[in-house]
């Protein structure tokens, strides 16, 4: 089965998209929409769909069903080259401009790490509902779940009084009956008398459970609330329009003096969602409404358990420039969380290289050096680019001169101290340090004279080493425009 899906457009009445694909106009929706598909079956496992009307529109669906081998699909004039299991859209009848398996994106292995204190959890806790309540509804059946929901939530409560006559043989050889629960998807919580008493789950293969547990049960009356949860809603497969979610039974009761009693025909009242939903707890106003407990207090292993946190701004706040370009390294999923823990830009970075595999650590090290290249940008000629500009982040070579040294030099000026601080750095073409100096003076020196001073002796202790080939790097834009003679001044 193929989904169409039509919005409107500023360019026409209707277009059809796909992320990073060019958009396919009118055309393409009157051929699909006019006349009904030429199924053809080319091979083992193909299939063509083909829409063509009188006027010349024309669109095709390709299909392999093999869910292993690749196949070549004969169309047209030519043929197409489908991955397993796998639909390519020809919008023209002609030009592939879509395959559903050759959706490719980065990927990268993620790695779990607890964040320690990071987080003030608080939590509240629900009751379960029970027959009689508020906003439910009463019949002697049992109704398919997603006919009662509407989908207007993944929870819907399936509750039952069942009556004990005290004169039972279990209240007094203290055993328990059996209560047994089939389901057709996909989870099952079951609650006696307010407590939880058990859970059940199918699969995707297999989305069926049965609840099977002895239950504690008293003479006179017992509250049996079944919570059936739809983990997301079917869409693939042969008329999974129909197919059914939630406890269809039997449900029975089984160790009673006249055996077994089946509850499934019996007075069934139903509730749709929690009561944290219908409060609207995942909002900001609807949290304010409960009581929370937090630190001591907070609720573990406890059933119908809501657990909320208060974003905190971030320890380090990143610029705009800065997540732009997370989001084109793919790193946002990897920095994002980090800068809510790391008071410093140098010690998330530092924990990135030391716990990161080498793919990650390697796009950190792009990032700085766009950033880098852009404050620099900035500095000297009064230029920035927005990050969307960058590219080529996997071919970024860093320019390294064989057998030549690198020298830093820097200065600042601390307020409090009156002083400036000067410094100086060479390393070689691995990046090993060779030497270092550094020295403070009473403030007689600006910053400006600081850092020229400091590439004075730098070129010093670089003639006294007999090097002859040197890269000089400074952050002063004036101290090297004097060194280009674009400014002569006293100093």
């Amino acid at each position: 089965m193929e989904i169409f899906y039509l919005w409107p457009s500023s360019d026409t009445p209707y277009r059809c998209g796909v992320e990073f694909v060019v958009s396919c106009y009118v055309d393409q929706v009157f051929a699909l929409v006019s006349v009904d598909p030429t199924v053809s079956w080319p091979g083992k496992n193909l299939e063509v769909h083909l829409y063509k009307t009188s006027f010349g529109a024309c669109a095709a669906f390709l299909a392999n069903y093999d869910t292993s081998s690749w196949a070549k699909v004969p169309f047209g004039n030519g043929q197409y080259d489908l991955p397993p299991w796998s639909i390519s859209i020809l919008p023209d009848c002609k030009t592939e401009v879509f395959n559903t398996a050759k959706v490719g994106a980065p990927r990268f292995h993620r790695k779990m790490t607890p964040i320690n204190n990071a987080f003030n959890w608080q939590s509240y806790n629900e009751q379960p509902a029970a027959s009689g309540g508020e906003s439910s509804i009463t019949t002697a059946a049992l109704l398919e779940q997603v006919g009662v929901t509407r989908d207007s939530s993944d929870y819907l409560w399936y509750m039952i009084d069942v009556n004990i006559s005290p004169n039972e043989a279990f209240l007094k050889n203290g055993q328990y009956l059996v209560l047994t629960a089939m389901s057709v998807g996909h989870v099952l919580h079951v609650f006696v008398n307010g407590q939880l008493s058990g859970t059940a789950y199918g699969g995707l293969d297999n989305p069926k459970l049965t609840f099977s547990s002895g239950v504690k049960l008293w003479a006179g009356n017992n509250n049996i609330s079944l919570l059936s949860v739809a983990v997301g809603l079917s869409n693939v497969g042969l008329h999974y329009e129909t197919w059914n979610v939630g406890v269809l039974g039997p449900v029975t009761l089984k160790g009673l003096n006249k055996g077994e009693r089946d509850l499934s025909k019996q007075k069934w009242s139903y509730k749709t969602g929690l009561k944290g939903e219908s409060l609207n707890l995942h909002t900001a106003t609807g949290s304010s409404a409960v009581k929370w407990s937090q630190g001591s207090f907070l609720s573990k292993k406890q059933s119908l358990t809501w657990y909320k946190e208060t974003q905190r701004s971030f320890q380090i706040s990143p610029c705009a420039t800065m997540i732009s370009l997370m989001q084109q390294t793919d790193l946002i999923d990897v920095i994002a969380p980090n800068l809510l823990v790391f008071q410093d830009t140098s010690s998330l970075i530092l924990d990135l290289c030391c716990k990161e595999d080498r793919r990650i650590t390697d796009r950190v090290a792009v990032m700085i050096e766009c950033l880098w290249k852009n404050i620099n940008d900035l500095v000297w000629d009064n230029e920035k680019e927005e990050a969307s500009k960058f590219v080529g982040f996997d071919e970024l070579e860093f320019t390294r001169y064989i057998g030549w040294l690198k020298c830093n030099v820097d200065a600042s000026f601390n307020h409090c101290l009156g002083t400036t601080s000067r410094g100086w750095c060479l390393r070689d073409d691995h990046d090993i340090f060779v030497t270092t100096s550094a020295a403070w003076d009473g403030g007689t020196l600006s910053v400006i004279e600081a850092e020229a001073l400091a590439l004075k002796e730098t070129i010093q202790g670089v003639i006294s080493l007999n090097h002859n080939f040197v890269v000089f790097e400074s952050d002063s834009q004036k101290v090297i425009h004097a060194l280009r003679s674009n400014f002569l001044g006293n100093s």
